[in-house]
């Protein structure tokens, strides 16, 4: 059975103590994996498989989650959520659980990709919110070895995306996915609340 245990994040990347994401609109679409990979990209257009599985265990954060590995795959995979709108004059939080077995040291990141819709309405990469002055929200807290369910919030405060953001998407990266397998769970990002 996975214990959970949840990590606290200092400055823009803050414990929320009494703040609960319960009843708080999950802006990421299928963020419990109930779907299976449906509204989650990965280098499809390359040619490349879904870089994992998806499992289900009642003791998982959301019963349903995503296994990050593509044994014999040395080189970076990312999975990510579809791009989700946001206001960068709000208040966000950034929730999600994680378990390892054997993850290698310092090849997992999670960062989050601003985008802003043009004027024929194409989605436009911005570039990476910045947090702490660290594109990695795990930056504080590396992420290795074998370890039971673990559940990050990270706040988001208001004018740490750029202004003209609209868009976002969260992004799973492993630099080695050949190594170890991350598990993911019940991810969500909700406009933070009193």
């Amino acid at each position: 059975m996975k214990n959970t245990v949840v990590l606290t994040c200092s400055a823009a990347m803050l414990f929320l103590g009494g703040f609960a994401l319960t009843g708080a609109e999950n802006l990421i679409r299928n963020g419990n994996f109930s779907e299976a990979q449906n509204y989650w990209n990965y280098e499809a257009h390359k040619g490349r498989t879904v870089p994992g599985r998806f499992e289900e265990d009642e003791t998982a954060p959301g019963k349903k989650y995503f296994v990050f590995t593509v044994p014999g795959d040395t080189t970076p995979r990312f999975f990510r959520t579809q791009e989700f709108p946001v206001e960068p004059g709000k208040n966000y939080v950034l929730e999600f659980s994680l378990a390892g077995e054997n993850v290698a040291a310092n090849v997992i990141k999670v960062q989050l990709l601003e985008f802003k819709k043009d004027a024929e309405g194409k989605h436009q990469v911005l570039g990476w919110t910045v947090l702490e002055k660290s594109d990695d929200v795990l930056k504080k807290t590396p992420v290795s070895g074998t370890f039971d369910w673990k559940t990050f919030q990270i706040e988001i405060p208001a004018g740490t995306m750029r202004a003209d953001a609209t868009l976002l998407a969260v992004f799973f990266q492993n630099a080695n996915p050949s190594e170890g397998e991350l598990s993911i769970a019940d991810v969500k990002f909700s406009e933070k609340g009193e």
